[in-house]
C-alpha cells in the first residue's frame, strides 16, 4: 500500500435546511479529513465529512440536523378585495 490512493471525497449536510451533498473532487483520506474539518470550522451551518467511494457502505452516517425555525405569518388584512379597489 505504498501508493496514496485518492477515493475520499466531501459529503456535507446543512444544519438548517434538507439540502445534503458531495464534492467531486478526489482526496487521499488523510487530506480529505483534513479539509472537512477546516470546513466545518469555516462553514458552521454545514456538516462536513470524508467519505470514502470505495466502501460499500458510508464511514460514516450523516445524521439528519434540522433546526425549527418559526416565521411569523404576514398580518391579516382587514379590508376586503372590493373595499381597496373602491378606495
Amino acid at each position: 500500500m505504498g501508493v496514496m490512493e485518492k477515493n475520499f471525497v466531501i459529503a456535507w449536510k446543512s444544519k438548517s435546511e434538507p439540502r445534503w451533498g458531495q464534492g467531486k473532487k478526489l482526496f487521499t483520506r488523510e487530506e480529505a479529513e483534513t479539509l472537512a474539518d477546516e470546513m466545518n470550522q469555516d462553514y458552521p451551518a454545514f456538516i462536513h465529512e470524508a467519505l470514502d467511494l470505495t466502501a460499500s457502505a458510508p464511514v460514516a452516517k450523516l445524521e439528519p440536523a434540522i433546526i425549527h425555525v418559526d416565521f411569523q405569518g404576514a398580518p391579516e388584512v382587514e379590508e376586503t378585495a372590493q373595499e381597496a379597489v373602491t378606495a
